[in-house]
């Protein structure tokens, strides 16, 4: 049984990759690592008081393999884990996912990711651009920055549009501050923002 619920094309092209991958992993998981994982996870989670289909959802994987997990009775993959960490503290996944491999045994004990790390990137871009998982809150700030830049330089451009605008010192005055305003908040952003996958995709930061 794998640890995700893909759709039945996107299983076929993961499971041909997997098979052709040239690294494969021929170390052997210690139950008793599996077992100290799984309680780690499910305390985690009941810390955050989250139920299993709600870290499935967010981890992108079926309910079953949170709760095969959880029991000790699962292998995982690396992004297997990588996404659990997500769904549990996305502000805080790297650090969580560290965690999870060490208590595993280490790297060389996981089972070999071959195309589901892949698989598990792209099915993660189109979860966040469709709201499923959540953004870490530093995204959700810069965001919000972006947004608020964008609606700035929108309101000074509507000022600007005005009949007899570039000749009013008052309304010159206020589009500039906007516009000042809407700069300064680029910056607070820091950089460009892009969500989705392929050409379903929102670019934060591109209309100053």
């Amino acid at each position: 049984m794998s640890d995700a619920a893909p759709d039945a094309a996107s299983r076929a092209r993961v499971m041909r990759s997997t098979s052709s991958a040239t690294a494969v992993s021929t170390a052997v998981a210690d139950p008793a690592d599996l077992a100290r994982l799984g309680v780690l996870v499910r305390l985690l989670r009941m810390e955050r008081s989250m139920a299993v289909s709600e870290l499935a959802r967010r981890a992108m994987c079926a309910r079953s393999t949170i709760q095969r997990l959880e029991a000790g009775r699962l292998r995982p993959r690396p992004s297997l884990l990588g996404w659990v960490a997500y769904g549990l503290d996305p502000d805080n996944a790297k650090l969580i996912r560290e965690a999870l491999i060490t208590m595993a045994g280490g790297r060389e004990a996981l089972a070999d990711d071959g195309g589901w790390g892949r698989h598990r990137a792209r099915e993660g871009n189109k979860a966040m651009f469709t709201g499923q998982v959540v953004l870490p809150s530093d995204v959700r700030r810069r965001i919000g920055l972006h947004q608020q830049a964008s609606a700035c330089w929108a309101r000074a451009t509507r000022i600007l549009d005005r009949p007899g605008a570039l000749d009013d010192p008052r309304q010159l005055d206020v589009a500039l501050k906007l516009m000042d305003r809407s700069r300064e908040l680029r910056a607070a952003a820091g950089g460009l923002i892009t969500i989705g996958w392929g050409s379903r995709r929102v670019i934060y930061g591109l209309d100053v």
